[in-house]
């Protein structure tokens, strides 16, 4: 995924977006309180690892 479509264009990591998703769920929840569970099921759908 490329974001800032012009002449600076960067990389965003599966990290950026496995924190992205998780801000934007608690958000929709409005509770910013969050488990292991949660961050693992996450990070599973963009193949990043959880440690």
């Amino acid at each position: 995924m490329i974001a800032n479509g012009g002449a600076n264009k960067k990389r965003i990591n599966k990290k950026h977006l496995v924190l992205e998703k998780l801000y934007r769920r608690c958000e929709k929840q409005n509770s910013f309180v969050f488990h292991n569970d949660l961050v693992k099921e996450v990070s599973k759908q963009y193949g990043f690892k959880n440690k």
